[in-house]
């Protein structure tokens, strides 16, 4: 069962439409460091505007109403450091700080959240047990273009509960967003605006930061 915090790395590179048990030696590492923030909604409001008067617009797909995602130059890769003041006023909460390591071209993905057992209609008037992700789900395709720099796809899920149905079964909602954007050193990618509820009395807008950067030859990890 997946848990809060795992990470998970590609086990095979679709090539021509071959999979490789073995990627190629020569296929750059990227590591990505990655910042899931929780913000209050009014936090959120009083952020977005000076985020998208400085960023970048990345390229998106699926975007869920009020979402944001665009890219800072590097004199605003301050943003952490804004995120640390707003959770010491207690208007944010950081959830998570995975880095992920993968190869240029091979995805890496990341689950804050867990799996849950839901009741679901099995015939006859029975019920059964499905088990379901839910939480805030990360997938990253990062590829190291031949300038130096990164392009990144960075696609966020994120599922909840929704309204029961006639059968007294709740659906599982989903809210998808796909950012694509060509970072040079330095720059962060930062999608924000994604409502998500943990319980219905409890709603902020996630913010999430990415940092990707060209591993040296012989160095890796993940945490």
């Amino acid at each position: 069962m997946l848990g809060r915090g795992v990470i998970v790395l590609s086990a095979v590179l679709l090539a021509g439409g071959v999979a490789l048990a073995d990627p190629p030696a020569s296929l750059p590492q990227i590591q990505l460091d990655v910042v899931i923030a929780r913000l209050r909604p009014d936090a959120w409001a009083a952020l977005k505007g000076p985020l998208s008067r400085s960023a970048i617009p990345a390229t998106t797909k699926g975007e869920p109403k009020g979402a944001f995602a665009g890219v800072l130059p590097r004199e605003q890769a301050a943003i952490s450091a804004i995120v640390e003041k707003l959770a010491m006023k207690g208007l944010a909460k950081v959830l998570a700080r995975p880095r992920l390591v993968t190869l240029s071209g091979w995805p890496a993905s990341f689950l804050d959240g867990d799996e849950r057992a839901l009741p679901v209609p099995a015939g006859k008037g029975s019920v059964g047990v499905q088990f379901e992700e839910f939480g805030t789900r990360l997938n990253f395709l990062p590829v190291a273009l031949a300038d130096g720099r990164i392009r990144l796809e960075a696609e966020t899920e994120v599922s909840e509960l929704g309204e029961k149905d006639g059968d007294g079964v709740a659906k599982r909602v989903n809210q998808r967003l796909l950012a694509t954007a060509d970072l040079s050193a330095g720059q962060i990618l930062v999608i924000g605006g994604i409502t998500r509820r943990d319980k219905p009395e409890d709603e902020y807008e996630l913010l999430i930061i990415v940092t990707p950067r060209i591993l040296p030859a012989g160095q890796g990890g993940g945490r």
